[in-house]
């Protein structure tokens, strides 16, 4: 879902920027035992474990890979707010530091509300995912294969069909997306088969299979 760009690109160039940015002031910070520098290590040692920079932790990043390090950022929030302005400019700091943290309580238990019921279960957050993560090829090749087991738990020929062309496009758009993605390869292959349980169609199955050969050097994630 997220594009490779190149460190010519601002989207390379600026984040970058913020973390040497980010890791020069906890270091700084380290001999004082501020409050910042702690809260920049344990963010960026929290984030690390799920960045896929260590190894591959089989998805793409997300809120739930966002928890630990969050506390980093609940803390400095509240040493800003609570006793930071408060310190430089009194009761209006005080004042302001309320607002603040009011603004982000309203904010997030707004989107608490909103995100949580796309946890309902599997269907409803495939395809939330999918939403938000359009060119993503583990969100389409989920969102697909949930129509194909869907389909397979069918006893209407009809209905069957139907899922069965509902989950060929998403599966055909995780292998343009990812051409060795082994996921959605398993997936192609259960409904090319699916189709020729229903119709009978040799050539048309093995045609299927002969394109999913070619993308027999799979990546398993």
């Amino acid at each position: 879902h997220i594009p490779i760009i190149h460190w010519t690109d601002i989207r390379a160039i600026l984040p970058l920027f913020i973390y040497i940015v980010l890791i020069a002031l906890a270091i700084l910070g380290l001999r004082k035992k501020s409050m910042y520098s702690w809260s920049i290590i344990f963010y960026l040692t929290t984030l690390f474990i799920t960045s896929n920079f260590v190894f591959p932790v089989g998805t793409f990043m997300n809120e739930r890979f966002l928890y630990m390090p969050s506390i980093a950022f609940c803390l400095i929030l509240a040493w800003l707010t609570t006793y930071k302005l408060p310190q430089i400019s009194g009761e209006a700091g005080r004042k302001i530091g309320f607002a603040v943290l009011l603004v982000f309580a309203v904010g997030f238990a707004i989107k608490t509300l909103t995100r949580v019921p796309e946890w309902k279960n599997q269907e409803v957050l495939d395809f939330a995912a999918l939403k938000v993560s359009k060119n993503s090829a583990r969100a389409n090749s989920f969102a697909g294969y949930f129509y194909y087991l869907k389909a397979v738990g069918e006893k209407d020929p009809v209905k069957q069909k139907e899922l069965y062309e509902k989950a060929l496009p998403l599966v055909n758009r995780a292998l343009e997306i990812y051409p060795k993605y082994s996921d959605a390869v398993t997936a192609k292959a259960g409904v090319v088969s699916g189709f020729y349980q229903q119709d009978g169609k040799l050539d048309k199955l093995l045609d299927a299979f002969k394109e999913l050969l070619t993308h027999r050097q799979v990546d398993f994630i």
